[in-house]
């Protein structure tokens, strides 16, 4: 075998042995990716369950303010079925509603923003790997062109343009 097919095949092993190496690396970034989504996709979770406490809470404290209203008009014999006093106990609750409403929307739209976050994670290290792959393939398959034009001698030698 003359020195220009041994380099030649030297050359496609190296560049085989690289395109294996880089689809390795990005496997294993993949798995550190998905590792990092699903930590995400359980902050989407937490998000949700704080929101849903936190919505209790509010609505709770509602209902504690409007029972200090009544309480507070009843004891000064005021009728808390009807009138202004009865006006002011809707409104509160109208309002602790739409504080519920909007604890409940906040932490849907933190979890929206964080499975949003995972999702296009995961599309990245797919699209990662994917492109290692092919890079490694596309590698291998210039690399052994190479070597068997040089083998051949038809190319006498002159590598094998492997832009794509």
């Amino acid at each position: 075998m003359d020195p220009v097919t041994m380099m030649a095949l030297a050359q496609a092993g190296g560049n085989m042995l690289q395109g294996y190496g880089s689809f390795r690396q990005a496997q294993n970034k993949q798995r550190a990716t998905e590792f990092n989504a699903d930590m995400l996709d359980l902050q989407a979770t937490d998000a949700l369950s704080r929101g849903q406490l936190e919505t209790q809470r509010v609505r709770q404290r509602g209902k504690s303010i409007i029972g200090q209203q009544r309480a507070g008009y009843a004891s000064q014999g005021v009728d808390v079925s009807s009138g202004t006093a009865a006006q002011l106990a809707d409104q509160a609750g109208q309002l602790s509603e739409q504080d519920a409403i909007r604890v409940k929307l906040d932490a849907m739209r933190q979890a929206w923003g964080l499975k949003s976050q995972a999702t296009m994670m995961r599309w990245e290290a797919d699209t990662n790997l994917r492109d290692a792959r092919r890079s490694a393939i596309t590698g291998a398959v210039f690399g052994l062109a190479n070597a068997g034009a040089s083998a051949a001698g038809g190319a006498k030698g002159a590598p094998v343009d492997n832009t794509i």
